[in-house]
């Protein structure tokens, strides 16, 4: 199968991640039906017409739900998240909100569910139950919503490097602004604490060699030859442009570039 890959009201991003868009019968009911060609991404097995998959793991926020996968007498598939009802966080969702579906690489059965609405704060944002840490150790390092941050970045930055203003997503980094170990569970993953940054600029960035000052201008450290920047055609003097949000998270790489330089240089 190529990836993307879309069947009606779903997207296979990759063998490990689906996103279901909310339509009024999942807002209503909370159960979704599932393609054929969508039922393989939560279950390997065929299921007869009339019966039950095993359980399936649904983690959502701090919990753990088993769900089943249905299929009908008329042989079509559905998932209802009838256990989860009762559950406030689903309350928020609303129809074309975004409902991530999220493969546990060490346990196949494990699904991590997230959304993503149009106010970032009703979203349910993703959560590594099982450690209480959103980074699960497998045979790879899983960070739980890595691609969930990186759309959001991208939706924030309109899909094109900040700096350099290339727009092939697949050459771009979703850089967090407040490093991922200082921030809270909400800001890890907001769209407004990211750059999305091309490779060269992205690696000045995230080890504080560069920053923006409050006015949106780039700051560099003396450390470095200002002939790099001619090299790489990098205007020195151009103000750019950020959210309100966004200007809030630099404050604190702002910091992070001053404390470790003695000397900056600001083109005004």
């Amino acid at each position: 199968m190529k990836y993307p890959y879309s069947s009606y009201s779903w997207l296979l991003e990759s063998p490990n991640l689906a996103i279901k868009t909310a339509d009024k019968t999942f807002v209503k009911s909370l159960e979704t039906g599932v393609p054929l060609d969508i039922v393989y991404f939560f279950y390997d097995d065929d299921l007869e017409h009339g019966t039950k998959s095993e359980q399936i793991e649904f983690v959502v926020d701090n919990c753990v739900f088993d769900i089943q996968l249905q299929r009908k007498n008329d042989g079509r598939h559905k998932i209802v998240f009838s256990r989860a009802r009762g559950y406030s966080a689903f309350k928020a969702i609303s129809i074309g909100d975004e409902v991530w579906f999220e493969r546990c690489i060490a346990n196949s059965n494990r699904f991590y569910v997230y959304t993503r609405s149009e106010r970032y704060e009703n979203s349910i944002l993703p959560f590594e139950n099982v450690n209480g840490v959103t980074e699960y150790k497998a045979f790879t390092n899983q960070r739980i919503g890595q691609s969930y941050f990186r759309s959001n970045v991208l939706n924030v930055n309109n899909g094109e490097c900040l700096v350099t203003g290339v727009k092939d997503s697949r050459l771009l980094i979703a850089s967090h602004i407040k490093p991922w170990r200082l921030s809270n569970h909400r800001e890890k993953y907001d769209g407004h604490n990211g750059l999305l940054l091309s490779p060269h600029i992205d690696k000045l960035f995230d080890i504080a060699l560069i920053s923006f000052n409050n006015k949106g201008l780039m700051m560099h450290s003396n450390s470095l030859d200002v002939n790099l920047f001619e090299q790489w055609q990098i205007d020195l003097t151009r103000q750019y442009c950020f959210s309100d949000k966004q200007f809030e998270y630099l404050e604190y790489h702002q910091s992070m570039f001053l404390d470790r330089e003695k000397s900056v240089t600001i083109y005004r």
